[in-house]
């Protein structure tokens, strides 16, 4: 059974790195055309973040198998204060890119919170667990959006030193807190397989695991566009400003947390995980066409 202390850790990590995630999301566009971006440059600079998560997804999670989550999150938490603290300064568009790429290696370690939760809670528990990281991830995308419309009158870059001093007290934090998760035995074990092109081939054939692995690319590729569009949007067709850019992204996160944090465990247990999975497609698939 998990300990309280290692669950309470990983709310955090989670939690402090979406605020600052949710910190930049709504200045994205405005700061970007300051620096003299086109449209299609603002668009590229959301895929260039999540282009790095997707690549390295993998990698963060093959790595954390090997050598422990605990090692991997810290790593990932200096890397969002860097891209964090680059963002900040940035006087040109490749600085930008330069620290949306660095954020979106760090960002690609969520997953890894994840599979912590998994290593240290019973089957029994794990839907209610991974619910409460994910209200983590919706309490996070709600404040730090909501603190980066009200700073943004101070200037774009300002919210993002913010943002990594806040992922800079999270590194502390875990250093001295967060335990390892993985036994060193498993950790052996784990170093003797090679990751090869095959096992992703193989995951896709599987017929459970082929259909979960391309349902998560389709959700995750249509919100992924709704975040990098939704600020040229707002400012271009309803010549809304950053602040109330950010108190929109508030409103989804708000909503987010409630369904993650209250309905998510409570279905599960009720109606399954495939027809709980079923309805969230389809209740996107209505939102995102409204």
């Amino acid at each position: 059974m998990m300990r309280r202390s290692p669950l309470v850790i990983i709310f955090f990590t989670v939690f402090i790195d979406l605020v600052g995630f949710g910190i930049l999301l709504p200045l994205l566009p405005y700061y970007a055309e300051s620096l003299g971006a086109s449209s299609l440059q603002v668009g590229l600079l959301s895929t260039s973040y999540s282009l790095m998560q997707f690549l390295f997804t993998p990698v963060w999670g093959r790595l954390s198998d090997r050598y422990g989550r605990r090692p991997l999150i810290l790593l990932s938490l200096a890397g969002s204060c860097l891209g964090f603290l680059v963002f900040g300064l940035a006087h040109d568009l490749l600085l930008l890119f330069a620290a949306r790429m660095v954020a979106g290696v760090a960002g690609a370690i969520i997953p890894t919170t994840y599979a912590y939760i998994a290593d240290v809670t019973g089957p029994e528990d794990r839907a209610r667990r991974m619910g409460l990281v994910g209200a983590a991830f919706g309490l996070g995308f709600t404040l730090g959006p909501a603190i980066g419309g009200v700073l943004s009158p101070y200037g774009y870059g300002k919210p993002a030193l913010l943002a990594s001093a806040m992922a800079g007290a999270n590194l502390v934090f875990a250093y001295f807190k967060l335990p390892e998760s993985l036994s060193e035995e498993t950790r052996r074990q784990a170093r003797k397989r090679h990751l090869s092109f095959r096992t992703f081939t193989e995951a896709f054939m599987d017929p459970r695991l082929g259909i979960l692995l391309v349902l998560l690319f389709v959700v995750t590729f249509a919100f992924s566009n709704m975040e990098a569009t939704f600020g040229l949007l707002n400012a271009h067709l309803y010549g809304l400003s950053a602040r109330q850019t950010g108190y929109l992204f508030t409103y989804i996160g708000i909503l987010l947390g409630l369904v993650q944090g209250l309905l998510v465990g409570r279905l599960v247990k009720r109606i399954g995980e495939s027809l709980c999975m079923t309805l969230g497609t389809l209740s996107m698939v209505f939102g995102l066409s409204l």
